[in-house]
């Protein structure tokens, strides 16, 4: 069977970067254990996402060394890790993610695109592409894309990485999950025929409030009845959640339902390509 046991890491980190390196790695190890393939942490677990009240010059951000143990506990355990790092750029610090697969490779780099105009992140570099690739779960590769927290909240950037062929959107989190934003999630990954996973951090850390989850794309059953698409869905608390996706029946829904990608008039999308300037629309 081609299915993925994904864990998602709904757990406490503090602004001490070594510290929930640490921690970030016992889980690892403590998700390989339970048989998971691929380990996904919220946003910005190196300092647990402490930027409201601070500010950029009072945190240290990570450098590339910092990220080596992921990569060879990766090989280790065979397990595809995605850790997230407040980390140096070349002018300044971005908000990013790396996927290591099972081999070690690092496969995705993904700084935020969408960085947040509050608190510290309006001093963050921000990114400039949506990319996605090939990652190596054991005998199983698939495509896989991220975003991170608000760069979901924009349709276009999911959309992207499902025309680059995307089945699974990581998305590293830090705020609050309620019905609006689980429902946001939900119509991402039935419009882009994408599962979604989904790491929150737990209530008390970062104003997060839990409910990590994982949705697994499929909208419609083979008899064309809506079907719940949230596969595992957690509470408040701290707690490593373990979702397994069908990438087999994601795959066969994607030949059998293309309505949202075949019914495309791009032709008519230009404006997509201009930005707001308060009244004004101007070439992005």
């Amino acid at each position: 069977m081609e299915t993925v046991t994904l864990a998602l890491a709904q757990l406490r980190a503090g602004p001490d970067p070594y510290v929930n390196q640490s921690r970030a790695l016992e889980f690892c190890r403590e998700a390989a254990g339970k048989g998971a393939q691929l380990i996904l942490f919220p946003e910005l677990f190196s300092h647990g996402y402490a930027l409201s009240d601070t500010s950029l010059s009072r945190l240290t951000p990570v450098s590339g060394d910092y990220f080596e143990p992921f990569r060879t506990l990766a090989l280790q355990l065979h397990l595809a890790i995605a850790i997230t790092a407040l980390e140096e750029a070349p002018a300044g610090a971005c908000n990013a993610l790396r996927v290591y697969d099972t081999g070690g490779q690092l496969v995705l780099h993904y700084a935020k695109v969408h960085t947040c105009a509050f608190a510290m992140e309006r001093d963050l570099m921000a990114g400039d592409r949506f990319e996605v690739t090939d990652l190596s779960v054991g005998d199983i590769t698939l495509r896989v894309g991220a975003l991170i927290c608000y760069d979901r909240e924009f349709p276009e950037a999911a959309r992207l990485l499902a025309l680059k062929g995307a089945e699974l959107i990581l998305v590293p989190n830090a705020c609050p999950l309620g019905v609006n934003r689980l429902a946001q999630i939900n119509t991402r990954a039935m419009e882009n025929y994408c599962a979604l996973a989904v790491a929150n951090y737990p209530r008390g850390v970062a104003d997060a409030d839990g409910h990590s989850c994982l949705v697994d794309g499929i909208a419609y059953d083979e008899r064309g009845r809506e079907r719940e698409m949230f596969s595992v869905q957690g509470g408040k608390g701290e707690e490593l959640l373990l979702g397994t996706l069908d990438l087999a029946a994601l795959r066969r829904y994607r030949k059998e339902e293309h309505m949202y990608f075949a019914m495309r008039h791009p032709e008519l999308y230009a404006p997509l390509a201009f930005k707001a300037r308060g009244r004004r629309l101007e070439r992005a």
